[in-house]
């Protein structure tokens, strides 16, 4: 069982929140490495911890506890404010990690896309030429695709196969 606690300077109110199966060890840690963000309550020694939730399942719950904590407990000095994050939240640090990334190297992955469209010309064209049919029934190389999409005339022949469609269903049902 996991608990959640708060070591809370007893001068000015500053608390460190964390979690841990053993309190013991864990002080014991705080005491001695002093690279936690705790560090400076710890060296004015003049704290108490509290248990602000006890009994807590699993390691992953309490991660969540703390984190609430950490975000609702007053004059709270962790550094680490996320000590979990949400599938949603890593999805966006990946993708904004991505974008400083490529910003960072985008001369680097320019080079590399040329390098490659000049070695792979043949086939690109290739690719590029050859036809397909859109579901609005036009038939366009495999470059135009993208752009067609986008266009009225696709729309339009979208609406026109539907009612298309409509009308022969409701043909075949009235003549059954």
């Amino acid at each position: 069982m996991y608990l959640v606690y708060a070591i809370v300077d007893k001068d000015n109110g500053e608390a460190y929140v964390g979690h841990t199966d053993n309190i013991d060890v864990r002080m014991k840690t705080h005491k001695s490495k002093l690279n936690c963000s705790s560090k400076d309550i710890i060296l004015r020694n003049n704290y108490d911890v509290i248990d602000l939730e006890l009994n807590i399942p699993t390691k992953r719950l309490a991660k969540w506890r703390e984190r609430y904590y950490i975000n609702t407990y007053p004059n709270c000095i962790n550094t680490m404010k996320r000590p979990i994050i949400s599938d949603e939240e890593r999805k966006e640090a990946i993708k904004e990690n991505s974008k400083k990334t490529y910003a960072n190297n985008r001369d680097y992955y320019m080079k590399q896309k040329s390098a490659y469209r000049k070695c792979h010309k043949e086939t690109l064209k290739r690719k590029r030429s050859k036809l397909c049919m859109c579901e609005c029934g036009d038939v366009l190389s495999h470059g135009r695709m993208k752009s067609h999409l986008n266009t009225p005339t696709h729309s339009r022949r979208l609406k026109d196969k539907h009612i298309s469609i409509l009308r022969n269903a409701f043909r075949k049902w009235c003549n059954n």
